[in-house]
């Protein structure tokens, strides 16, 4: 399973709220828009805005960045 954090933004740019999504299989690589497309619907569930506002929300891909343990932070 493959973990990557999305933005949902409105129509003006605002970060309304960021998920962390987790979709796929083990030892798959899943594209983006299938993690858009979850933070898209767990957004709608949310109601983060008006049912009349869903269609201008977007999602936008957090540059990945691998974690460092604690070894490496010292």
């Amino acid at each position: 399973m493959t973990e990557r954090v999305v933005d949902v933004l409105d129509k003006s740019g605002t970060v309304l709220h960021t998920y962390s999504i987790t979709v796929g299989v083990p030892n798959s690589s899943p594209k983006d828009i299938a993690f858009q497309t979850v933070a898209l619907k767990a957004a709608a569930k949310a109601d983060l805005v008006p049912e009349g506002d869903l269609v201008d929300l977007r999602a936008r891909m957090r540059a990945h960045r691998p974690q460092k343990g604690l070894s490496e932070l010292a």
